[in-house]
């Protein structure tokens, strides 16, 4: 028996699917648009020198963007300057070693106000090391609107690099509560674990009532803006 040829489509049939395919076009034009005009944070509890399968999950969703050709500032103010030349390279090389099949740009924060800002302007993903919160902080509270500069961005910090960002955080060495730079309407935990019920606690009861990121070593939490 003799296959029958489906019948010929008429114009209205043929503009019909020709709207459905230009509909679907433009929702993985703008799916894809959305996924890069959108700020993440991603907040890691410390500990990233230790090579485990957490921790690559971490660098992996770290440059898990859109895009094949990367920007990646690498910020290492919490830590003491004579040492960011061997950490970037360290990290570096972290990165090149997951063949994650992207380009990317490697960029050293420099001290510099002017230049920083910049070199965060210029980049896809700030990624900014552990240390103390408060060397940090004594670098970035001379940038001018930096959550509007961060804006589309991922930012990725790890302890010390995701306590700036909160209101308030819980430092584990002090043992107390400290003042971040509200990017960020958190308070931050980092290097948690279950015992410490009486410092959350506190971290919990100090200022106003926002959300707690607890983060143990290793594990890290993602938000979008």
């Amino acid at each position: 028996m003799t296959p029958q040829k489906p019948p010929a489509l008429t114009s209205g049939g043929k503009i019909f699917l020709l709207m459905r395919r230009v509909v679907f076009c433009l929702e993985i034009y703008y799916n894809r648009n959305q996924l890069i005009n959108m700020t993440k944070y991603i907040l890691h509890g410390g500990r990233t020198r230790n090579k485990n399968n957490d921790n690559l999950q971490y660098f992996l969703e770290t440059i898990n963007i859109p895009k094949e050709k990367i920007n990646l500032l690498i910020v290492l103010f919490a830590g003491e300057p004579e040492f960011w030349n061997e950490r970037f390279e360290h990290y570096k090389q972290i990165f090149l070693d997951l063949n994650s099949g992207k380009q990317i740009d490697f960029v050293l924060a420099d001290p510099s106000v002017e230049i920083f800002t910049k070199q965060i302007q210029a980049a896809d993903i700030v990624f900014i090391l552990g240390g103390e919160t408060i060397r940090l902080m004594s670098y970035l509270k001379n940038i001018l609107n930096l959550k509007e500069l961060f804006k589309d961005k991922t930012i990725s910090g790890s302890s010390a690099g995701a306590n700036f960002l909160s209101k308030y955080y819980y430092t584990i060495n002090g043992k107390e509560v400290r003042p971040g730079l509200g990017i960020l309407d958190i308070k931050t935990f980092p290097h948690y674990d279950p015992s410490l019920i009486k410092e959350l606690e506190e971290l919990k009861n100090h200022g106003e009532d926002l959300p707690i990121y607890t983060m143990e070593e290793k594990k890290f939490s993602i938000l979008e803006d």
